[in-house]
């Protein structure tokens, strides 16, 4: 397989097919309740990493998704996203946040 001109962003590789390999032994069983507390409850995102916010058009119905290193950043995100009337889902490691256009207005000091 081809690989994608970089364009100047940072390459992740894709080790699927090392997992895929992977006998079955190597990887230890887990109850539901144990895999929703690692992976749902336990998530952690970079501290270069303020935020990550997924977008979600009303128009069109597609997803977008961005990463904001500063506060200041998301919160310009945030408004223009309001502006343009689209969903936002914004992950911190505060907590998850869901906002609709609806949900206006939102004062962005009072937390």
């Amino acid at each position: 397989m081809k690989r994608k001109p970089n364009r100047g962003r940072k390459y992740f590789p894709n080790n699927c097919e090392a997992i895929r390999h992977t006998p079955p032994e190597f990887f230890a069983p887990l109850t539901y309740a144990q895999f929703e507390d690692w992976k749902i409850y336990g998530y952690e995102i970079p501290d270069s990493v303020f935020a990550i916010i997924r977008m979600r058009d009303e128009k069109t119905g597609k997803y977008s998704e961005k990463f904001y290193n500063t506060e200041r950043g998301a919160k310009n995100c945030i408004a223009k996203c309001m502006k343009e009337n689209k969903e936002i889902t914004m992950c911190t490691m505060a907590g998850m946040y869901f906002l609709k256009p609806e949900d206006l207005p939102f004062d962005f000091n009072n937390q």
